[in-house]
């Protein structure tokens, strides 16, 4: 069977390219059947539109792969938006062929996808240390981005004034004193690092940054990885908690809270919507 684009479900004109593409012939053929007449011949599929055909589903395979790893609901799925898209990118600037129609749908589904790139979904992929190399395609807006979110946790976590981000000018005496005090020792990850000697202090989040960038890549559960060092950053823990669990699409919900079942309208059925409602009063009660 044929599979309709329906605009409200997911992958849906993918779907239908893809089996028109199966069905192609079938559907030329059937098209030609004496039996209309030749009603519908104008609608056979030529040389020229089964080749456009082919490039759609090509182009649109990884997009189609993309979407049903974002939709998955039991692991995080916000945090692979950035690698997935990124990914994406990659694949419509290198494997596309050189046809009008190829040019003109890669053009216009990369400049949707780098709308995707947010800076939650940022952010969200570095805060998940198992793969931070993937952030190297911004890693110079992670300190702005970063920014953004103590204001929005004091306003929204009521977190202390000396838990936000304001950055102190006061040059620490202390630090020139003595040599020995000329090493960050907060930052002594079996490395040295020379102090300035106008040493500023480093707000409460440019400290816990510079350290969680010191962290290796790891290939632990991110869960895990927060769970164990929530204490060494405090305000990258409260950022982690508050976005890292966001879905990346609305299909675990759409699953979850569907009505589709319960939808009932007197095309749909031939019993009266009132007597269909009772009868799912009744269902929905029984034990």
């Amino acid at each position: 069977n044929l599979i309709q684009d329906v605009p409200t479900r997911w992958n849906s004109t993918f779907l239908m390219l893809e089996r028109t593409k199966e069905q192609v012939d079938a559907i030329n053929e059937t098209l030609f059947d004496r039996r209309l007449n030749r009603k519908y011949e104008n609608l056979n599929l030529d040389l020229a539109e089964k080749e456009m055909l082919n490039e759609a589903v090509f182009i649109l395979q990884p997009f189609y792969d993309a979407t049903v790893e974002l939709s998955g609901s039991k692991y995080s799925t916000l945090s692979i938006v950035i690698p997935v898209f990124q990914g994406l990118i990659n694949l419509l600037e290198t494997e596309m062929s050189d046809s009008g129609f190829s040019v003109a749908l890669n053009k216009v589904l990369k400049h949707n996808t780098i709308g995707y790139m947010s800076k939650t979904k940022l952010f969200v992929k570095f805060l998940e240390a198992k793969k931070k190399e993937y952030v190297n395609i911004a890693k110079n807006k992670i300190r702005s981005i970063a920014d953004d979110f103590p204001e929005n946790l004091k306003q929204n976590l009521k977190l202390n004034e000396s838990n936000t981000v304001t950055r102190l000018t006061q040059i620490d005496q202390s630090v020139m004193e003595t040599n020995s005090k000329n090493r960050l020792q907060l930052f002594d990850f079996n490395k040295d690092f020379e102090a300035k000697k106008t040493f500023v202090k480093l707000s409460h989040l440019d400290k816990e940054l510079y350290r969680y960038n010191l962290e290796p890549s790891k290939n632990s559960d991110p869960l895990i990885f927060w769970k164990a060092n929530k204490e060494n950053f405090p305000i990258l823990f409260q950022i982690f908690i508050r976005i890292f669990s966001i879905p990346a699409t609305s299909v675990p919900s759409e699953q979850l809270f569907s009505a589709a079942g319960y939808s009932i309208w007197d095309r749909r059925n031939k019993i009266k919507p009132e007597i269909v409602n009772k009868v799912l009063t009744i269902y929905q009660n029984l034990p």
